[in-house]
């Protein structure tokens, strides 16, 4: 199978079937017990892209928190999106990264997730698996409108 074919069955797989998208923004102040019930309360009604932000967090409680995120993901059928950090995404193996401007190159974030993860990019740019612009995640032709839990 060429890796054209086998990244079109993973973004089939991961993306097209979700119809809801949630951005989550984890930070030194996040309320662990009430952003993991929302979380899966979301999860819970419809099969979802959870997208995960760390701001003003260490890493090893951003981690913490979305290891536990992770888990709901793989209980509910929802999929995880680490925002930046391709180290998270490998260390989550996560189902992919959205990079911006101010991230790594996407040859680099290639190299450090895991081989079947998903890139996409925050801007209407050809070339990524998704595209993350303007509160919509798009994916080939479908798009999800994405809102904030947290």
């Amino acid at each position: 199978m060429s890796t054209d074919i086998l990244k079109s069955s993973l973004i089939k797989i991961k993306l097209e079937n979700k119809v809801c998208g949630y951005r989550v923004n984890v930070n030194s102040k996040t309320n662990e017990a009430i952003l993991l019930d929302r979380t899966a309360n979301v999860l819970a009604e419809n099969p979802s892209v959870i997208i995960l932000e760390a701001e003003n967090i260490s890493d090893r409680e951003f981690l913490n928190i979305a290891d536990k995120i992770k888990i709901l993901c793989s209980e509910f059928d929802g999929a995880l999106i680490v925002k930046s950090r391709a180290d998270f995404v490998y260390i989550l193996e996560a189902d992919g990264i959205l990079l911006n401007e101010n991230s790594i190159q996407k040859s680099k974030a290639a190299e450090i997730c895991p081989h079947d993860a998903l890139i996409g990019y925050n801007s209407n740019i050809d070339g990524y698996d998704f595209v993350f612009y303007e509160d919509t995640l798009t994916v080939n032709d479908t798009s999800i409108k994405v809102e904030n839990i947290f």
